[in-house]
């Protein structure tokens, strides 16, 4: 982004208004239990779908210009493929359609969001092989059809380099009673000329928490128990990738974060 760009946009006052939150917020978001199959003797496979529409409506000015927007469009919408090969392997799949209708733009494609293989040996130590939720911070952790905000930052990157997904290896487990949890992932990161990486190199990422009260024993989050639970969690978490492009006071400079 531009120094000049950046300096445009500071002169422009945007105004958030309630109804698009409360659109947002009342718009449904419906998961169909869906079919539940024995595959074999030890083996399972679940079929959902999920999907979540939304209404939202935006308001913009400044100095040269100023208007205002409405849109209603698909803004999850997935099939889930989920199970086990039996009590130590697993596997989840999930075919994504997102962003239908958005801006006027339609029959979006439909692609892989995440596929991967599990591994449990014990409660405390967890294998992840595959494309999935990066593990840097809750709020990308946090499933997305049970979120305590409306939504994830639509400007603003909560992982570090940005995306929600990478693919790669994680090694994650519970100890003392899911007090405490650990993750280590070694994934692709940001990778070829697009991105401005100038060369390719892995990302890793490490994660640890301490929840005192009820654990959250899962890989994700819920942005609320709705009751059930007790949950006071405290996380910690570091992201690094060699020779990756930052952005700072306008200028760009290659660096680890």
């Amino acid at each position: 982004m531009k120094s000049k760009y950046l300096a445009n946009m500071k002169k422009v006052q945007c105004k958030s208004w309630l109804l698009g939150g409360m659109l947002a917020a009342l718009t449904p978001s419906i998961t169909f239990a869906g079919v539940s199959l024995q595959v074999g003797d030890e083996g399972t496979m679940n079929i959902n779908y999920s999907v979540q529409l939304w209404s939202q409506f935006r308001s913009y000015s400044s100095a040269d210009n100023s208007g205002s927007s409405f849109d209603t469009f698909l803004r999850r919408n997935r099939i889930t493929f989920s199970g086990q090969y039996n009590d130590m392997i697993g596997y989840y799949g999930q075919l994504e359609a997102a962003g239908d209708s958005r801006d006027g733009q339609n029959d979006r494609p439909v692609y892989w969001r995440d596929a991967y293989v599990t591994l449990d040996y014990s409660d405390g130590v967890r294998f992840i092989a595959g494309r999935f939720k990066n593990t840097f911070s809750r709020e990308n952790l946090e499933a997305c059809f049970e979120p305590l905000t409306i939504d994830r930052a639509e400007a603003i990157a909560y992982t570090p380099f940005g995306g929600t997904r990478d693919t790669g290896y994680a090694m994650w487990g519970n100890l003392a009673d899911a007090t405490f949890q650990y993750r280590f992932m070694l994934s692709d990161g940001r990778e070829g000329s697009a991105n401005n990486v100038p060369k390719d190199s892995p990302r890793y990422t490490v994660r640890v928490h301490w929840s005192p009260l009820d654990p959250e024993y899962d890989y994700g989050y819920r942005g609320s128990y709705l009751g059930t639970s007790q949950v006071f969690t405290i996380g910690l978490a570091y992201d690094y990738q060699p020779s990756c492009l930052c952005r700072l006071s306008g200028q760009d400079r290659h660096s680890g974060l």
